[in-house]
């Protein structure tokens, strides 16, 4: 009896210390995915392979990343500045071109290309070939 106690006492330990007792959600791990990313990450590449996610026929992968400043990704992510916004042909794109994003964590004075949540902006002025190909706005940001 005393040895099935510490057997079940040891696999108590062992689940708690595993799962831990509010500890915060586990977030997606980084690297390729069947699904586009959840809030907070971007994805820096595609790519369209047959025989993944459950499907026999081609199916398209995102090469999920969480954010950090200065990454060139495919999406934005809500709360974050794009310094600059290019279209070309990448790997953000199967076929034709689509936009690749230069992140950066929002700062008084930065130059963006969009305006981030929680964030205003001082001044705005029309730069071209930043923001995207041709002539758009671009704001210097200013907190709320």
């Amino acid at each position: 009896m005393r040895s099935i106690r510490v057997r079940l006492g040891a696999i108590i330990a062992m689940v708690v210390s595993t799962v831990g007792l509010g500890a915060a959600p586990a977030r997606a791990a980084e690297g390729w995915s069947c699904s586009f990313p959840p809030p907070g990450y971007t994805f820096v590449g595609l790519r369209q392979l047959s025989g993944v996610c459950g499907s026999p026929w081609p199916t398209i992968q995102y090469n999920l990343r969480l954010p950090v400043d200065g990454l060139t990704a495919c999406s934005v992510v809500e709360g974050w500045a794009v310094t600059s916004s290019r279209s070309s042909a990448n790997s953000c794109a199967l076929t034709g071109t689509a936009f690749q994003h230069k992140l950066a964590t929002p700062v008084a004075g930065l130059w963006s290309c969009n305006v981030p949540r929680g964030w205003t902006y001082s001044q705005q002025r029309t730069a071209t070939n930043v923001c995207g190909n041709g002539t758009f706005p671009m704001f210097q940001l200013a907190p709320l």
